[in-house]
Order: structure tokens, then sequence, then C-alpha cells
């Protein structure tokens, strides 16, 4: 019986985990009363953890908007950090590993001086990851903090066509809870990047722990929408039906709207829904629902405007660095570069071209 409540325990203090929701179970009216003893010193443990992590987190922010202030680099907070600090009440309360800033890409070598300048080191990115960087940061005092400089809304080429780096910029708001020149993404297009990151979430895993989960319903995220529609003014509702009809993605919209709804039935005006729910799916939703390499990538290079940027696109995925060809290859691990080199593109090419028949 003991075994039974101690398996018991484990497994709802992962979940917890997964959900990223320790701190908000704690904070709540009811807290964690008649819990098992076990589950509740863990869920303790762990909401303390979170709070920690964020009071450090925060502080390092500070310094970097302070040194982006100096040099007059605008950018914007983008997903956990910029939801943190605007529709949350408690901004620990909103559990992640990093956060993620937007700069436009002629101001990117300044941004990533910033980070050097500030003790932070850039961590060499997974090949595929083509618009961002990660750079670390080791407080000395047990916490690790990590910022996702982006040149573009979205990695992916076909959903650069609805967030746009000038637009989601230039439709910024002011972050002051963080820091006075501090700037986020707005309400809509925040709702946006969510729902994408939720659906690519859903058919490729959430990584908890270094493991890739095959789910994409965190209860965060749900907390995420239902305080992104109570910060909603009726100009956001309209602006966010326009953007769905826009982009034909009004089926995904709707989707995490109603995921909100089961939080709190009356946050979604229920002509916004009806709206969305008639709209059509297009090339982006398509896109959304694939989960074929070839075909996310002709749908990719389709979306990258001319030749130029079609060629890079093309280079990137096409030509990984040494590490990443021996890691894929070990046991070729001792074989020159520029045969391993055409040994990935034999590859690639097998992988996205797909062969005729008659």
């Amino acid at each position: 019986m003991q075994a039974d409540r101690s398996d018991f325990a484990e497994l709802a203090s992962s979940r917890i985990r997964f959900h990223g929701i320790a701190l908000a179970l704690v904070e709540t009216r009811v807290g964690l009363d008649g819990w098992p003893a076990a589950l509740r010193e863990t869920t303790v443990d762990e909401a303390q953890m979170q709070a920690l992590w964020e009071e450090t987190h925060r502080r390092t922010l500070v310094s970097m908007f302070d040194r982006l202030a100096e040099n007059d680099i605008r950018t914007a907070a983008m997903k956990g950090t910029a939801l943190a600090y605007s529709i949350y009440a408690n901004p620990a309360w909103r559990r992640r590993g990093d956060t993620d800033l937007l700069v436009s890409e002629d101001r990117l070598d300044d941004a990533r001086s910033v980070l050097q300048a500030l003790g932070f080191r850039l961590l060499k990115p997974p090949h595929g990851l083509l618009f961002q960087e990660s750079w670390y940061f080791d407080t000395g005092i047990g916490f690790e903090h990590v910022v996702d400089l982006h040149w573009r809304v979205l990695d992916s080429p076909r959903l650069q066509t609805v967030l746009q780096v000038d637009d989601v910029l230039h439709h910024s708001i002011p972050l002051t809870r963080l820091h006075p020149v501090a700037r986020a993404v707005d309400p809509v297009r925040a709702l946006v990047q969510g729902a994408f990151n939720q659906r690519e979430h859903s058919l490729f895993g959430y990584g908890v722990e270094g493991k890739a989960k095959p789910e994409g319903d965190r209860l965060i995220w749900a907390m995420d929408y239902w305080y992104l529609c109570r910060a909603m003014d009726e100009h956001h509702w309209q602006r966010l039906v326009q953007l769905a009809d826009q982009h034909k993605i009004a089926e995904l919209i709707s989707s995490v709207l109603k995921t909100a709804q089961a939080l709190c039935a009356d946050c979604v005006p229920l002509v916004a829904l009806a709206q969305l729910d008639s709209r059509r799916s297009g090339n982006v939703m398509a896109y959304l629902s694939k989960t074929s390499r070839r075909r996310r990538f002709a749908s990719d290079l389709a979306a990258c405007k001319g030749a130029g940027e079609k060629v890079s696109f093309i280079a990137r995925l096409a030509l990984p660095d040494d590490d990443h060809l021996r890691a894929t290859f070990p046991e070729a691990k001792k074989w020159p570069t520029f045969a391993l080199r055409l040994r990935w593109l034999a590859r690639t090419i097998s992988r996205h071209v797909k062969p005729y028949s008659s």
C-alpha cells in the first residue's frame, strides 16, 4: 500500500511539473489541504524553486534590458516572459525555462554583443533551427538562465507569413512591470503565436526533463489563453478575427479559445467565436497538420521570398556543421568531412524528393 502511495505521488508530481502549475496550486485559496504528505511536500518544494528561479531570472533580465536600452536596441519579449509580466498577477506563476527575445536582424549582432558582455555564452544550436539561438548564463548559485534570441518570430518560413518581425515589433506593448523600456508581443499576436507553438508541440512532443512528451495540452497554456482573453478589448477581438481570416487560421484560433472557455465560459465573446467558426482553412493550417519532413520542407520553401531566401533556406538545412554530421553518422565519424556531407545530402534527397510513379 505504501509503495502504491509513493508511485502515485511520483506520478502526480511528474504531471504537475509537466503542466507547470506547482506555484499556482500552492497559492490558490484551497491550496494543498488534504493532499498526501509526500505529494504536498514535493509540490511545495517545486513551487519554492519556481519562485526563486523567477526572482533570479528577473534580475538577469533587468541587467539585459539596461544594456539593450544603453545601445538603443529595440526588442520584444515573447511567449512565457512576455505573458508572465503582462497578464499574470504573479509573474512566477508562469513557469518557463528561458526568455524568448525578438530583435530585428539588422541589430542581431549588437544584441549578441550585449549578451556576451553580460557573461552569457552561445550554445551551439541543433541543426534545423534556422532563425534563433540560445544564450546561457550560470548564476553560480544553482540557477541557470537562457535567453533564446530570435530574428524571426517563428522558425518556419510558412508560419512567418502570419507573424512578421517588423509587424510584431511595431505593435509591441510596454512591459514596464519587468523593466521601464522592455516591450512585449501584444495580446492578439501572443495568442496566435501560442496557438502555433501548442499545435507544433502536439505534433512533435514537448520537452520535459530531457524527454519529448507527445502531448500538446499543458494547463499552463490554457491559463495563458484565459488571461489573454481577459486582457483583450473589442478592438483586440476584431483584429484577432481579421488576422485569422486573412491567413485562414480560424480553425486553430477557435480551438484555443475553446480551451480558454473550459476555464471560464464567458471569457470569449460568442460573436467572435461564431465568426471564427465560419471561416475556411488554408496553407498555414495544412502545414500545421503535417508531420512529413518532405511536405513541410516543400511548404516552407514555397513560402520563402525570392531566389535568395530559397537558396539560403536550402543551404542551412543541407549543410550541417561537422559536429552534427559525426553525431548523425557515428559509425562513420572517421570519414573525411566531404564524404560525410555527400552522405548527408544523399539522405536528405531521398527524404525530400518524391519518386515518380506511373
